[in-house]
């Protein structure tokens, strides 16, 4: 956030050679929890071509921490989606959060978008 979009932030970490873009929040008291759903704006070209994702500041926070304890955590970006159709089409519960038995591992390199 700050200064500059998402896209100017995704095109200078890929001009400087980074396979992907994690924006965090610079609003320290932010979380997924407690803070509404919005999209990363672009601004109209398509030459971006790493992902790039946006994580609140308390998610954020705990992916640097878990890097920080295990330097070789290895971390998968994109939408599983096996596990995305399942976990948005159930209602098991009274108040329909979603509930999943899915594995998270996909079967195939395929079933996962980037």
């Amino acid at each position: 956030r700050g200064q500059c979009t998402f896209a100017q932030k995704a095109r200078y970490l890929q001009k400087v050679g980074a396979t992907l873009a994690i924006i965090l929040d610079n609003v320290k008291s932010t979380t997924f929890e407690s803070s509404a759903l919005f999209a990363m704006s672009g601004d109209g070209k398509d030459d971006i071509e790493i992902p790039t994702i946006f994580l609140y500041a308390r998610e954020g926070l705990q992916l640097s921490q878990a890097l920080s304890e295990n330097p070789d955590l290895s971390v998968t970006i994109g939408v599983l989606n096996s596990l995305k159709q399942e976990y948005e089409n159930q209602c098991d519960n009274e108040s329909c959060e979603p509930v999943t038995n899915a594995k998270i591992e996909p079967d195939d390199k395929e079933s996962l978008n980037h």
